[in-house]
Order: C-alpha cells, then structure tokens, then sequence
C-alpha cells in the first residue's frame, strides 16, 4: 500500500493481492468497512464538495478504476495500471462473493438504473445471491428508511452505484448504523467488460481531470 496525494485528497493505492487480503479481512469482522470505486469525475466532483471528499479520504479502501489517477500522484508503475485497466479487483470480489455465497443488497437511484445494475452483476457472475435491492430517488425514500431496508435483511455487503458522490457521502453517514460487514460505492466501475475501452466522454473526463490535476500541483 502506498499513500497519494490526488487534488487534495489523500488516498491509499493498493495493489490487487493487497486488495483481496483486505476484503478478506473486511468480510470476517463484526464492525461495517467501507470500499470505494473512485473514478477521476468522482474526484473532481468531490474537489467542489468537502462532504464528499471527507467521505473519499475516509474510505477504508479506495479502488481507483483509471490508471491516471496514479499518473496524477507522480506514480508510475505499469504492472499497477494493468490491474487498474483490467479491473482485476472487481472481478476478484464478485468471484469471491459468489463462491462465498454470500448476501448482497443493491442500491441504485432510480428503478432502470436498479434493474441495470442487477442484471450487471447477474452476467459478471451468475451466482451472485442478491438478497434485497431498492432505489433511492423514489418518493418518501430518507437515508433512515434506507438503513432500515439494509438493516431488514442483514446483507453481507451493500453495493451502492449512484450518479455523481450520492453513494459516498450515504455511505460515510450510515456505516455505523448499516448492519452489513462491507458497504461498496462501485461509482462508474464496469460489471459485464472491465477492459479499458474509451467513449469520447472519457477522453474528455481524462483531459479535464489532467489539467485540474497539473493546476492543483502547480499551486502547492
């Protein structure tokens, strides 16, 4: 594990082994952990909004889903940007999830984006066991209802894949009343093709990203 510095924000890189011992770990205590998919727009989203990224910092894992975020902290490794651009880590977690059996809750913000995130999850590995799902938006849906959902059914992990940092800062709020072992922001991380192939609206997140990164360090 090495600790970084992104846009203000420290974070801590892991490889894929550490990554796994981690999980591992996080699956056989009693007390509720927390792991982030950070993106590079999670990140400048998050420079506008100290909630968030208090939430990112407070993270007892990140997972960076872009190798440039390592770029950005001045790191360069290339056996690290394969795992990243393989998204070696995701599917070792849901591998493990499913061999494990073990029980998961959803939570996405919206019905369609709850229906795509299942079926998602069901193509990477049919054996995933989803026990509970709900969607966010809905009318009269409050973080205490939310919790109360979780809490109904004891899941051993809850996934969280939300627009913007809705996930991360839910999450830094309830970890202490969420009766799970492990609660999961998985942010823009892909399910069903973790190979890197990129849309033109990553190409333009990469070049923004790139200049905030370069003008943050020019200041300090």
């Amino acid at each position: 594990m090495r600790q970084i510095n992104v846009l203000g924000m420290g974070l801590r890189d892991y490889s894929v082994r550490e990554s796994m011992r981690n999980l591992n770990e996080y699956m056989n205590t009693v007390s509720c952990n927390k792991i982030a998919f950070v993106s590079r727009d999670l990140l400048l989203s998050a420079t506008d909004i100290p909630e968030a990224a208090e939430a990112i910092k407070g993270m007892d894992m990140t997972v960076f889903t872009s190798a440039d975020i390592l770029e950005a902290a001045n790191i360069i490794s290339r056996g690290r940007e394969r795992e990243i651009n393989s998204g070696l880590f995701v599917k070792g977690m849901l591998r493990k999830f499913a061999k494990e059996k073990r029980k998961l809750f959803l939570i996405a913000d919206d019905e369609d984006s709850l229906s795509q995130l299942k079926e998602e999850l069901l193509s990477a590995n049919e054996a995933l066991k989803i026990v509970g799902a709900i969607f966010a938006e809905q009318e009269g849906m409050s973080e205490e209802k939310l919790i109360n959902e979780i809490n109904s059914v004891i899941p051993d992990a809850v996934m969280l894949k939300q627009k913007g940092v809705a996930a991360e800062v839910f999450i830094n709020r309830s970890f202490k009343k969420v009766n799970s072992k492990l609660m999961i922001s998985l942010g823009t991380v892909g399910l069903k093709d973790t190979e890197n192939h990129q849309s033109l609206k990553d190409i333009i997140i990469g070049k923004l990203f790139r200049r905030q990164a370069n003008k943050f360090e020019q200041q300090i």
